[in-house]
């Protein structure tokens, strides 16, 4: 009922998006809160002034709610952000990124959402297991990793942006063989004796 109402209540265009509050590369790596937090409310502000999208932020771990909603107060734009209800779960997370006109993830598994969902998506990657996944499906989209500086984001997002449309493509290819990846696993894993 939540989520159905979300929707009938938020029907715009969007862009979704997500964060991640870990250091970079490695656990031991230092990560300054605030300076990250400065560099998404400048971040965001570009996307919604560059594509003129409102953003749909979606908090994929309990503690990431308290700094969106900094980051949403802190935006010139912050009329144009909302945050996806922190309640639904992961398959409702899926469905909306669909909804999405493309996506900007900063995890592992908000990135396998919108290979799921079919959704074109930014990747600033936080972990080298995300640069391992995107390349078992074959999805070599240009990236950036989350700790270079905001210029770097921005020229990523804005040639991604441009290739939406061919990057759908690739996505759904990329969907197919994770499937076929993922089959051979559960094969596997069945043929097992425990």
């Amino acid at each position: 009922i939540v989520y159905y109402k979300f929707l009938d209540e938020y029907n715009q265009r969007f862009i979704g998006a997500c964060i991640s509050l870990s250091p970079a590369r490695s656990p031991s790596n230092g990560f300054c809160r605030v300076s990250y937090i400065e560099k998404m409310v400048d971040f965001f502000d570009y996307v919604i002034e560059s594509t003129g999208f409102d953003l749909l932020l979606f908090p994929h771990l309990a503690i990431d709610l308290p700094a969106l909603q900094e980051i949403s107060h802190a935006m010139k734009h912050f009329n144009k952000v909302t945050i996806f209800p922190e309640v639904l779960g992961w398959r409702y997370q899926i469905d909306m990124i669909g909804r999405a006109d493309f996506f900007i993830s900063a995890r592992y598994h908000p990135t396998i959402f919108a290979v799921k969902a079919g959704t074109p998506f930014m990747c600033i990657v936080n972990q080298y297991k995300v640069e391992g996944m995107l390349s078992k499906i074959g999805l070599n989209v240009e990236r950036c990793w989350q700790d270079e500086p905001l210029e770097n984001y921005i020229i990523v997002f804005d040639r991604i942006y441009s290739k939406k449309v061919q990057l759908s493509q690739a996505i759904t290819d990329a969907n197919a063989r994770a499937h076929n990846i993922a089959k051979v696993y559960r094969q596997l894993l069945e043929s097992l004796e425990l």
